[in-house]
């Protein structure tokens, strides 16, 4: 018994599903029935599917495992640009708090309360907006 490679069963029955292809005398068949029921044929065979890729005869095991390679490394750089993201996203999360509480304890001590209770309420609209659009994204 001999070892085949993967691959080779699947060319072998491709091969064979060609050569019986090329046995089928279609135009002659084609050419032997009634002008409007080959008309009708040919319509049908012209509708009856998809055409094949080409190149899916021609694919191999090598290409099949670099076709996985080449996934499993866009799978690696999409983790970590979305790891990248989150981030930044925190950090920008953080500055921006540390900006509010500096803007309030400044307000305080000014003794600015009116200006910081529209600060509070635009920042509650905005926390509330920003919610319902997660929300909705989602």
């Amino acid at each position: 018994m001999t070892e085949q490679e993967p691959g080779q069963d699947l060319q072998k029955k491709q091969d064979e599903t060609k050569d019986q292809q090329e046995q089928l005398p279609t135009e002659e068949i084609l050419q032997r029935l009634p002008k409007g029921v080959r008309e009708a044929v040919g319509i049908m065979m012209s509708v009856s599917g998809p055409v094949p890729n080409p190149l899916l005869g021609k694919i191999t095991t090598q290409h099949i495992s670099q076709l996985i390679n080449n996934q499993e490394k866009e799978n690696d750089r999409r983790f970590q640009t979305d790891r990248e993201e989150r981030s930044h996203n925190f950090k920008i999360f953080i500055v921006a708090i540390g900006a509010i509480i500096a803007l309030t304890v400044f307000l305080v001590f000014m003794k600015e309360k009116d200006i910081l209770m529209n600060i509070i309420a635009a920042l509650f609209g905005f926390a509330g907006g920003f919610g319902v659009g997660r929300y909705f994204k989602k």
